[in-house]
């Protein structure tokens, strides 16, 4: 039910030896309504209205070769690294300082 309302949608990382369930993706990103229940809650049906994001190192293997699946696939390169104030990489290309203040500023 966490994902019940939700514009944004994480999803985990797949073991490395696991290919990504396609079949997965297609159902939350679908117009399909999803069963689930919250702890202690009766079952509920309900459309997926967020976009499915998953934060990985390496790519995983996507063994669906259908439109279906490559239509809802996009890379998006995150190229930016933010570090300490004093870190030795800072200077290099696309390493910024970390905002130490940014966790009081999204409470906002």
């Amino acid at each position: 039910m966490s994902i019940k309302n939700k514009r944004f949608i994480y999803m985990q990382e797949p073991d490395d030896r696991e290919p990504l369930n396609t079949s997965r993706m297609k159902q939350f990103s679908g117009e399909d309504a999803v069963e689930a229940r919250g702890l202690y809650a009766e079952q509920e049906r309900f459309k997926v209205s967020g976009k499915l994001f998953m934060m990985c190192n390496n790519l995983p293997a996507i063994n669906s070769m259908d439109r279906g699946t490559w239509r809802r696939v996009r890379l998006i390169p995150f190229e930016s690294k933010f570090v300490n104030p004093g870190d030795k990489e800072l200077g290099q290309p696309n390493v910024f300082l970390k905002d130490m203040n940014l966790n009081s500023k999204l409470k906002r």
